[in-house]
């Protein structure tokens, strides 16, 4: 193509109206400004990773799940003075009694400074996942419940968390007394009950087939121990030294019990 032809094609090319274009450009800032943010948190999080590997100490796994099929155990204590708040490197909670065959391959989908989470079991055996909220994290207490419900309402029992996370259900009815502490049910067979005053937990359950009946929910709930360790327990893989000295974890985001303790599957972040 001579230069004549060349300066003919691109004056076509000019006053021809362009395709429209398939980048979303919102759509490609919001994703850059997330990618942006995961790496500031990863940053943020390593060397409180590393700092909590320096404190932290290897538990027993009997100590999360608790020992034996027996109800040998006792049940939690009535009036318990409750750390607030928790210590995401030292669970506030642990299993006691479960039902027999029910694996004890606890895990913690996460732990922050106002809940602790942990899971228990398989879809076989049944399934038992605990929440476990800091003191003054819910709200309403128990009384005010109980004086909804008998009203007929279904009150909700909202708690929340200072990163702006919530969880919240509407309790349908009383359920027996959970070591001496008021309990409900809600979502069918699902309890929640105010371990403290003013500090709750709950207790999702499941199973493939045959429903667990609500007598052993109530028991395992009323086995939950509380207080289980006050120590880092919580280890990490690696570990950096040198860091100042008021840091300290905000969340982990799961671990899982093995033979030597109590493993970090993610980082911990952020730091304060």
């Amino acid at each position: 193509m001579d230069e004549a032809g060349a300066r003919a094609l691109l004056e076509r090319l000019g006053a021809t109206e362009q395709p429209p274009s398939r980048v979303d450009i919102g759509l490609a800032r919001l994703r850059g400004g997330t990618l942006l943010r995961r790496r500031r948190w990863a940053l943020a999080g390593a060397p409180v990773v590393a700092a909590a590997a320096v404190v932290a100490l290897v538990l027993g796994i009997g100590a999360i799940t608790g020992g034996g099929d027996g109800p040998g155990l006792p049940p939690a204590v009535p009036t318990l003075s409750v750390r607030h708040p928790f210590n995401p490197l030292a669970p506030y909670a642990a299993f006691g009694w479960l039902p027999e065959g029910v694996p004890r391959n606890v895990t913690s989908g996460g732990s922050t400074l106002a809940e602790l989470e942990l899971a228990v079991g398989s879809w076989a055996k049944g399934q038992f996942s605990l929440s476990v909220w800091a003191p003054a994290t819910c709200n309403p207490d128990a009384a005010q419940v109980r004086a909804a419900l008998r009203k007929h309402q279904h009150p909700l029992l909202n708690c929340t968390q200072p990163t702006g996370s919530d969880w919240a259900a509407n309790m349908s009815r009383r359920a027996p007394a959970i070591a001496g502490r008021p309990g409900f049910w809600f979502d069918g067979h699902m309890l929640a009950w105010e371990y403290a005053p003013y500090a709750w937990a709950t207790l999702f359950v499941s199973r493939r087939g045959t429903p667990i009946p609500p007598a052993t929910i109530v028991k395992v709930a009323a086995h939950v121990r509380f207080a289980a360790t006050t120590k880092p327990a919580v280890k990490f893989p690696f570990q950096l030294t040198g860091l100042p000295a008021s840091w300290r974890v905000l969340s982990v985001a799961g671990w899982r019990a093995a033979a030597d303790g109590l493993l970090a599957e993610w980082p911990a972040y952020p730091i304060a």
